[in-house]
This record gives structure tokens, sequence and C-alpha cells, in this order.
């Protein structure tokens, strides 16, 4: 059958974590069983003063410290392999509203950078906006809406941008009731986008911070110093909220432990992990358009099932079909590379002549017609 053998073909060669315990409980039983249950019951572990004496601790007990630890090993792979997913950000501004402060400010240049600072040192890959767009489209503009922001980060192709963190700033002076005492109020909310298909992924906004007073007689270069400051300072607890919130997407199953450190071992082993890491699946959950021109009805199902059997495959919906043409909305953990690999071996494997394309976030797949 044309289906044998697609699991050898398509899934990472990678072990699984329940593999790799196995393996590591295996080889404890070994040693369990070749040097501790032969040493003296009243001689204690090497190291392990502070513990129970071997006499004390069951076999199960040992074996339970040796998968805790396969597992705080296991938690922390994954938290590097994370890191290295490559996703791509950039941070932008939404400042439509009059009552935003402007982009290029200094008070909004304070932020954008602690905004792209603290994504960085997450692990994250940002860009700056002026540096990958600067080729198509005027650099510096001001008071965009949202729906331009969207269409530049889409029209960026190097590098291809995973995710847009868009924010706004609001900036205003509040003298007291009761004094002369004039306090800053700042309020910076912010969201994620999924840039390939729009789906917001996170939103946050820090406000009703009660801040420093500004001085008697702050002119405005004061008031710039002063306000960036503090906004400064806000916009860092809105970059820590944005990634941890970015990071407990991508991998659902830890939540907020994603972007920590291990999280706490509990009875499930697999609560550790999320959905699709034995084979590497820590990519953005996103989506791609798959378009079939040219395949027979029969051809157009055995497709349908390679698909649902590629790794890190989420779910697929029919957009539209017809005779030799149908299109598919197909959700995935899988990066554009990975997808665009499992197709050629697809074909390969169909022993069907074909051509696959890909640009933006579409997938054209075309049948070769042969004498």
């Amino acid at each position: 059958m044309w289906m044998v053998g697609r699991e050898r073909l398509f899934i990472d060669r990678q072990c699984s974590l329940e593999e790799r315990l196995g393996v590591g409980v295996a080889t404890l039983v070994v040693v369990e069983r070749s040097h501790v249950v032969e040493r003296c019951p009243d001689i204690g572990m090497a190291g392990t003063e502070g513990f129970l004496p071997d006499r004390q601790r069951s076999l199960v007990e040992r074996l339970g410290i040796g998968v805790a630890t396969l597992v705080v090993v296991e938690h922390r792979q994954v938290v590097e392999r994370y890191r290295d997913i490559g996703m791509v950000i950039v941070v932008m501004s939404e400042d439509a509203d009059e009552d935003t402060v402007p982009r290029g400010n200094r008070i909004f240049n304070r932020v954008i950078h602690e905004l792209a600072e603290v994504m960085n040192v997450h692990g994250y890959n940002v860009y700056d906006e002026t540096a990958v767009a600067m080729r198509f489209t005027q650099p510096g503009r001001v008071r965009r809406r949202d729906s331009e922001i969207i269409d530049v980060a889409r029209a960026v192709q190097a590098p291809p941008l995973d995710v847009i963190a868009v924010f706004q700033i609001y900036a205003s002076a509040t003298k007291s009731t009761y004094s002369d005492i004039v306090r800053p109020n700042i309020r910076i909310p912010g969201r994620l986008l999924n840039v390939r298909t729009g789906q917001q992924i996170a939103a946050f906004e820090v406000a009703g911070l009660e801040l420093a007073p500004l001085p008697q007689g702050c002119d405005r270069e004061c008031l710039l110093e002063r306000v960036g400051g503090e906004a400064k300072l806000v916009a860092n607890e809105l970059a820590q909220a944005l990634t941890l919130k970015l990071s407990g997407f991508i991998l659902p199953a830890r939540g907020a432990n994603a972007a920590g450190g291990p999280a706490p071992i509990s009875g499930s082993v697999t609560a550790l992990v999320p959905p699709g890491d034995g084979q590497g699946c820590l990519n953005l959950p996103t989506a791609f358009v798959i378009r079939l021109n040219g395949f027979s009805t029969s051809e157009v199902q055995a497709i349908e099932e390679y698909l649902r059997a590629f790794g890190c495959y989420l779910l697929h919906r029919p957009i539209r079909s017809a005779a030799s043409q149908a299109e598919y909305w197909y959700e995935t953990r899988a990066d554009s590379a990975r997808l665009n690999r499992n197709m050629q071996l697809m074909l390969e494997h169909m022993s069907t002549a074909g051509q696959v394309s890909f640009a933006g976030n579409t997938f054209n797949i075309t049948k070769l017609a042969t004498r």
C-alpha cells in the first residue's frame, strides 16, 4: 500500500521523551541491581549524607529520583531548543490616535528599545522595522493605523516575520487636587499578532502605576527625560508580560513555566512536555494555504492522508474543491522549510511528477502531466 512506511519518512529521527525515559529507567535498574543492592545496607549513597541511607530507601524511591533527574534534564533541553526555534519578531507602533506619543519621539524611542531588548534577552530574534522595511516603504512614517502596520509586516520577505508586537504610548501629567504636586501618568497597551494568519496571540496593558512626582519648574527637557525614564520601566513590565504570554502560547502544556526555570515535578511526566515536542514541534502554531492543481480525486484523498501524517500537524480544512483543483487551510507547528521538504518527499513517495512552490504563506503543488 502507498501509505506503508510513511512514519519513517516524515517523523524526525529523534527519540521521544518516553523512549529516553525508558532507556534511563532500564539503565537505572541495571545499576541498581549490579551496584546498589550488592553494597552493604549500612553504607549511605556516596555524596548523599543528608539523605536517607540505602537501607531505608526502597528500589522504587531510588528509581523515582533517577526519573525525576531525567525529567529535569529533558525540560532544560526543551527550553534550549525553544530558544533556538528562530522566531522572528518586529516591534511596531500604532500611533494613529492623536493622544498617543508619536513615532520618533524621545519617549517613544526609549519604550521601543526596551521592548525589543527584553524580547531579545528572552531568546527571540528581534529585528528593527526600519532595517527590514526601508527598501519598499518610507522610514519614519508617523500616525499609522494597524492596517498599514500589518501590510508592511506581511510585505517583508527577508527575514519572513512570524510575530509583530504592536504597542501604543499614552502619557500625561495630573496635578494633585490638594497641592501643587504633579505626577506623570503613563499607559502602554500592547498586543502580539501572528503575521501570516492575523491571529491575536496575546494582549496586555500596563497602567495605574503611581509614579514619582515631577520636580518643581520641570520644563520640556525635564519632562521628556522624567517621563521617558518612567515609560521605560512601564515598557519593561509590558515586555515581560507579552513574552510570558507568547511562551505559554507556543508551549501550552507548560503554561507559565515555559519562559522560566524547570516546572515543578508532578506525577505526570508528559505534563512537562508540549504536544509534539518529541518531534521538535516548538514553533509558533501557524497556518498555510495549500493549493493542489492537476490531481485526480483519489490522489487528492491520498494527499490529505499525507497532510495528516506530517509531523507537528494540528488540523486542516478544505477551502474549495473542484474536479482537478483543491485548496486547504493547513494549521501546523512545523516551519515552512520543514513543510516544503515534506511536500517534496510526499510526491516522491507517491511516484508522482510535480512541482512545489512557496510564497508568503501559500504552497502551490502542481502535478506535471506526462505522455
